[in-house]
């Protein structure tokens, strides 16, 4: 992993070295702290977030992308829509996922995207929500992903997902053009400065 310049933490001024250089301003103490006030009207998504909350922020990752506590409404990309809140990062050419907000939240029918600010084409809809990504993304029915969010243990959701979860499943070229002409009319472009 690389390494990033020590930076001061955004509320309570202590020095940290970010894992990635898009990360919000703040130490992994004031991070963790930052998810129990963090809330949204997607249950599937507040659950998860707060399982990964648990780890330690160097290890807040699900295969490779790190997971961003608290999620970031503005990851610095031009390409990443206005209406999005990013949830992980690849590391590699900006390439994040987020969920798209409808009228404003984030809410159980908001569909998940992959945002790679590097490429043409730079919005794939990975699934209409994000109890579809994680089930979709392990090759598995709702039901089983809604069962090891709703007891909230990290000792179960984080292992299967490791070793289920395949972001290629949802990379699919026909998938990908369904899911965007099914959803793509959701996102909204920053306005260029």
């Amino acid at each position: 992993m690389p390494s990033y310049k020590p930076t001061a933490c955004y509320h309570c001024k202590v020095l940290y070295v970010p894992i990635l250089p898009e990360a919000l301003d703040l130490c992994p103490d004031c991070a963790r702290l930052s998810v129990a006030t963090f809330e949204t009207k997607c249950e599937a998504f507040n659950s998860f977030m707060r399982i990964y909350a648990e780890f330690p922020w160097d290890q807040r990752s699900m295969k490779g992308d790190a997971i961003l506590i608290p999620p970031n409404h503005d990851f610095g990309y031009m390409s990443t829509p206005a209406n999005a809140l990013t949830f992980s990062s690849m590391g590699v050419d900006g390439v994040h996922d987020a969920l798209l907000k409808i009228g404003g939240e984030v809410c159980d029918n908001s569909p998940v995207l992959q945002i790679s600010p590097m490429d043409s084409d730079d919005h794939i809809i990975l699934a209409p929500t994000f109890l579809d990504y994680l089930a979709d993304g392990c090759g598995v029915p709702k039901t089983k992903i809604r069962s090891l969010l709703a007891i909230e243990n990290h000792d179960q959701l984080v292992p299967f997902l490791d070793e289920r979860f395949e972001s290629g499943r949802l990379l699919d070229e026909d998938r990908a053009r369904k899911m965007n002409a099914r959803f793509g009319h959701l996102i909204q472009r920053k306005p260029l400065a």
